[in-house]
């Protein structure tokens, strides 16, 4: 009786060995394919960014494609300046997309989250939804308050985030 129970017990755990090594699990794989890229300047890409007046704006070619570059001068020191509808986002994409932002905390682009016409609310900690062939204007707001003198260049970074994925 003893060696039957041997037995059965060894050949539960071999089976039991088998099952979990013969998943079919594995750790890494690396394999080599082709992929096609294509850019596009800011006015024309998926996300696509341009300003609403060329005042504060222009286009620089960074090596790769035109891409929107804000530019800014003599702002109030010690002040808060805002450009209204100064920013334009179009979602040339198919499917629709929550906007993020980071920014310096100095700037902040404001947007009107329900549509009641007043852009109110930061994009910075929040997400604007931007529906397919969708756009949304931004105000941008610069706040030197206690600067006296600023001569600086910032990067904005948009982070678009497709909503069904």
């Amino acid at each position: 009786m003893n060696r039957r129970n041997v037995l059965v017990g060894l050949g539960t755990i071999v089976a039991g060995g088998g099952a979990a090594l013969g998943t079919g699990a594995f750790s890494s794989v690396e394999a080599d394919r082709e992929m096609t890229i294509q850019t596009t300047g800011d006015g024309s890409a998926l996300l696509a960014l341009s300003a609403t007046t060329s005042e504060f704006s222009g286009v620089s070619n960074n090596g790769t494609g035109d891409v929107l570059a804000l530019q800014f001068s003599d702002l109030n020191a010690d002040a808060v300046t805002t450009f209204n509808g100064l920013l334009t986002i179009s979602n040339n994409g198919s499917n629709e997309v929550d906007l993020d932002v980071s920014t310096n905390e100095d700037v902040t682009f404001l947007y009107d989250p329900d549509g009641s016409g007043g852009r109110d609310t930061a994009l910075s900690g929040n997400t604007a939804t931007i529906g397919v062939d969708g756009d949304m204007t931004f105000d941008v707001e610069i706040d030197l308050q206690g600067q006296n003198s600023v001569d600086a260049t910032q990067t904005i970074t948009f982070t678009a985030t497709d909503t069904s994925a």
